[in-house]
Protein backbone atom coordinates (compact mmCIF):
# COMPACT_ATOMS: atom_id res chain seq x y z
CA UNK A 1 0.00 0.00 0.00
CA UNK A 2 1.31 3.72 -0.75
CA UNK A 3 1.22 6.10 2.21
CA UNK A 4 1.38 9.63 1.40
CA UNK A 5 2.73 11.49 4.61
CA UNK A 6 1.73 14.74 4.69
CA UNK A 7 1.09 16.52 1.43
CA UNK A 8 1.46 19.97 1.05
CA UNK A 9 -2.30 20.43 2.04
CA UNK A 10 -4.31 23.37 2.50
CA UNK A 11 -5.01 24.74 6.36
CA UNK A 12 -8.80 25.03 7.53
CA UNK A 13 -8.84 28.57 9.26
CA UNK A 14 -12.33 28.82 10.20
CA UNK A 15 -13.18 25.51 11.96
CA UNK A 16 -14.09 21.87 11.21
CA UNK A 17 -17.98 21.33 9.56
CA UNK A 18 -19.48 18.36 11.37
CA UNK A 19 -22.51 16.82 9.57
CA UNK A 20 -24.11 13.92 10.44
CA UNK A 21 -28.08 12.48 10.44
CA UNK A 22 -30.03 13.96 13.61
CA UNK A 23 -32.70 13.22 15.44
CA UNK A 24 -34.81 13.22 18.88
CA UNK A 25 -32.28 11.78 21.29
CA UNK A 26 -29.31 11.95 18.99
CA UNK A 27 -26.18 14.05 20.07
CA UNK A 28 -25.10 16.58 17.69
CA UNK A 29 -21.45 15.88 16.17
CA UNK A 30 -19.01 18.54 17.18
CA UNK A 31 -15.37 16.64 17.32
CA UNK A 32 -13.44 13.97 15.31
CA UNK A 33 -13.94 10.26 16.47
CA UNK A 34 -11.97 7.14 15.36
CA UNK A 35 -13.70 6.12 12.46
CA UNK A 36 -14.85 9.56 10.85
CA UNK A 37 -14.67 10.29 7.35
CA UNK A 38 -13.38 13.52 6.72
CA UNK A 39 -12.68 16.05 3.45
CA UNK A 40 -9.08 17.87 2.82
CA UNK A 41 -8.69 20.52 0.58
CA UNK A 42 -5.27 21.34 -1.96
CA UNK A 43 -4.83 24.25 -3.92
CA UNK A 44 -8.42 25.76 -3.01
CA UNK A 45 -9.95 23.86 -5.49
CA UNK A 46 -8.94 20.22 -4.79
CA UNK A 47 -11.68 18.03 -2.62
CA UNK A 48 -9.51 15.05 -1.15
CA UNK A 49 -12.83 12.53 0.78
CA UNK A 50 -10.77 10.33 3.23
CA UNK A 51 -12.58 7.18 4.81
CA UNK A 52 -11.82 5.45 8.22
CA UNK A 53 -9.55 8.07 9.65
CA UNK A 54 -8.06 7.00 12.78
CA UNK A 55 -5.66 9.48 15.48
CA UNK A 56 -2.41 8.53 15.21
CA UNK A 57 -0.14 8.56 18.42
CA UNK A 58 2.28 10.92 17.16
CA UNK A 59 -0.85 13.89 16.68
CA UNK A 60 -0.99 12.79 13.17
CA UNK A 61 -4.70 11.38 11.15
CA UNK A 62 -4.33 8.12 8.79
CA UNK A 63 -6.74 7.31 6.41
CA UNK A 64 -7.83 6.27 2.95
CA UNK A 65 -8.47 8.07 0.13
CA UNK A 66 -12.13 7.24 -1.38
CA UNK A 67 -12.36 10.15 -3.71
CA UNK A 68 -10.75 12.96 -5.35
CA UNK A 69 -12.44 16.14 -7.16
CA UNK A 70 -12.10 16.97 -9.85
CA UNK A 71 -11.11 13.40 -10.59
CA UNK A 72 -7.63 12.50 -11.37
CA UNK A 73 -6.27 16.44 -10.27
CA UNK A 74 -3.91 14.35 -7.85
CA UNK A 75 -2.71 11.13 -9.84
CA UNK A 76 0.53 12.90 -10.56
CA UNK A 77 1.22 13.25 -6.54
CA UNK A 78 -0.14 9.36 -5.99
CA UNK A 79 -3.01 10.88 -4.18
CA UNK A 80 -5.54 9.05 -5.61
CA UNK A 81 -8.74 6.28 -4.36
CA UNK A 82 -6.92 3.34 -2.23
CA UNK A 83 -3.70 5.40 -1.14
CA UNK A 84 -3.15 5.92 2.48
CA UNK A 85 -2.43 9.52 3.69
CA UNK A 86 -1.74 11.01 6.49
CA UNK A 87 -2.80 14.39 7.80
CA UNK A 88 -2.89 17.40 10.57
CA UNK A 89 -6.02 17.99 12.33
CA UNK A 90 -5.78 21.59 10.79
CA UNK A 91 -6.10 19.92 7.26
CA UNK A 92 -9.48 18.33 7.94
CA UNK A 93 -12.32 20.86 6.33
CA UNK A 94 -15.80 18.84 7.16
CA UNK A 95 -16.09 15.83 9.09
CA UNK A 96 -19.04 13.03 9.40
CA UNK A 97 -19.82 9.68 10.94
Amino acid sequence: MITYKEPNLDKNKFGITFSGTYGPGTEIKNKFEDGDSVTLKKQDNIEIDVINVTKQEDQTYKGLVKDVRPCNSLENEDIRKGVEIIFQYENIFTCSK
